[in-house]
């Protein structure tokens, strides 16, 4: 009837008013949650270029403490300074001599073979560091066979860094090797470090005997430390005072340096008015008992001279004399306030597309049953059979796909649903809708977890045409049966079943009732990318096998 085409007109063109709206709304968070993204990461690679510069700079204000008059000392100090500094576990070095390599030091004893004799291994990372003279970053050893066919092998973690010590003229002197990183794997950043080491090592060899090597790397240690990003300041525990801090501390607090320059900690927590965590003092007090603590890491707030608020986070270390006693902590000192505000940002961005997606779902379910009280209205008036059952088909379509918008949670910050909640609800309306009876058993069984929207409005109808069938023409000739819908996701795929224990199908009973549901079902299963089974063996049963990943089409036998 023309009144039946006219309803059903304006409810595809809402559908698609809706869906648009969706996606226009989704596209334009989409876009600002990228722009926030990129910034973070910018962030983040100018603070990893802060701390490896800062790394050396503390690298070589250690390393000078009277070691460079001999090499054997000195590079078993560098040693240890560098797996300080780039959180190595484990470490060795050793020293060319003319038959082969002989071990100077290592930073897990037992570990590394005490001499390495010549001819070394083809391949392995020493013999290329020998002939290459290039240092080697390895960050996943598993994808280099070449290396472990030399023996290179038996390491907790699959990175490890390796790089030449030369002297003046070039020649390689030493070779310097670090692995099992304590979190995560070697980058470039800790090859940075190395690299610039052996250019230490390299100018150190050149003046070993003069004093003016010790100058000259203060004055290294200073142009990196003044022109460093990152707050490098050196506490003297003894003097209860701060003896250096570099320029960025004005840039960062606002305050001159020497407004902390030779004052106390009081003085300069007062000062700049620092909240830090219950457990700093705490942590401060264990680093200065513990010989083997490495440092430790802490956020921390400042108020600066202006009165603004900046977020830092310190990394403190313990820095001590000949006789092990502690003289001094030193601090590199972060500002990640604007990381803190990108965060910020990102979380109200997700707590608005969470809203956002609730009132749309919100608005599409009423919409849905907006729709469906139209139809019950001429459902009521019509006094046709066969317009009153198209009318009733439609409602429960439409309530299926109502039931997908009502199953998104309300915190559910992305377009999901819940496939136990949702084939719950709409097995309820249909039972509501369907008046069925004590004698049908209806059981489900879900375990698909978090589907998307789409594909969960076009597997809500498939069970919506399969249970309605079921109940209507299964079971002619006795009071009950059993219909059972089972859905779950395994190995990458999707299937779900719908069965009964009713008369069955015939192939010429198919083809009359194919319009009551069985051509939707085919249809939406081809959108789904998935394959339909209909089987005819002790009652009907439906079933629909589809790839998890809707990026991808899956062949399924």
């Amino acid at each position: 009837p023309k009144s039946t085409g006219s309803v059903l007109r304006m409810i595809v063109r809402n559908l698609k008013k809706g869906l648009e709206s969706k996606k226009d709304a989704l596209y334009r968070l989409h876009l600002e949650q990228e722009i926030r993204l990129k910034n973070l990461e910018l962030d983040l690679k100018n603070r990893q270029l802060a701390e490896v510069g800062s790394g050396v700079g503390n690298l070589v204000n250690n390393l000078l403490g009277g070691y460079g008059h001999n090499e054997e000392i000195f590079e078993r100090k560098m040693l240890e300074e560098l797996g300080k500094r780039t959180e190595a576990e484990g470490g060795c070095s050793y020293r060319l001599e003319s038959d082969g390599l002989r071990l100077v030091h290592s930073l897990d004893p037992g570990h590394s073979t005490g001499f390495l004799r010549y001819p070394l291994k083809e391949g392995s990372p020493f013999d290329t560091i020998l002939k290459t003279g290039k240092s080697i970053l390895i960050e996943n050893l598993n994808i280099h066979n070449e290396i472990r066919k030399s023996g290179w092998d038996g390491y907790t973690d699959n990175s490890f860094i390796i790089f030449p010590l030369p002297d003046f003229s070039g020649r390689i002197k030493a070779i310097v090797s670090l692995h099992n990183k304590n979190e995560g794997i070697f980058t470039w950043g800790d090859l940075e470090i190395g690299l610039l080491s052996s250019l230490l090592y390299k100018e150190v060899s050149k003046k070993r005997q003069s004093s003016a090597v010790i100058e000259m790397m203060n004055k290294l240690y200073q142009q990196m430390a003044s022109t460093s990003a990152a707050i490098i300041l050196s506490y003297s525990i003894k003097n209860e005072s701060l003896e250096y801090v570099n320029q960025a501390f004005s840039a960062i607090t606002e305050f001159d340096r020497e407004a902390v320059l030779g004052r106390s900690i009081d003085h300069i927590f007062e000062l700049l008015d620092i909240e830090t965590p219950e457990t700093y003092f705490n942590s401060i007090r264990d680093l200065l008992n513990d010989d083997s603590a490495d440092g430790s890491s802490f956020n921390i707030r400042i108020t600066t001279k202006s009165g603004k608020h900046r977020w830092l986070f310190q990394k403190a270390i313990i820095i001590r004399n000949a006789a092990g006693e502690a003289s001094a902590i030193e601090c590199i000192i972060y500002d990640h306030s604007r990381q803190r505000q990108l965060e910020t940002e990102v979380e109200k961005l997700s707590r608005e597309r969470t809203r956002l997606l609730s009132e749309i779902n919100h608005r599409v379910r009423n919409n849905m049953q907006l729709i469906s009280s139209f139809l019950n209205l001429q459902f009521a008036s019509d006094t046709d059979e066969t317009t009153a059952a198209r009318l009733k088909a439609a409602e429960s379509r439409i309530a299926a796909i109502a039931a997908v918008h009502e199953s998104v949670g309300e915190q559910n910050s992305r377009a999901e649903v819940d496939t136990d909640v949702y084939c719950s609800k709409l097995i309820e309306n249909l039972d509501e809708e369907l008046f069925i009876g004590p004698g049908i058993e209806l059981k489900q069984s879900v375990s698909a977890g978090m589907m998307d929207l789409d594909r969960a409005v076009l597997c809500g109808l498939i069970i919506n045409e399969a249970v309605t069938n079921s109940v209507r023409y299964a079971f002619p000739r006795r009071n009950g049966g059993r219909i059972r819908l089972d859905f779950k996701l395994a190995d990458g795929a999707y299937s779900l079943r719908i069965a009964d224990d009713g008369c069955g199908i015939s192939p010429s009973e198919r083809e009359q009732t194919k319009g009551l549901g069985l051509d939707i079902i085919e249809n939406l299963s081809l959108q789904l990318q998935g394959k339909l089974n209909i089987i005819n063996s002790d009652g009907t049963t439906i079933s629909v096998e589809f790839p998890a990943d809707s990026r991808q089409k899956r062949n399924f036998k």
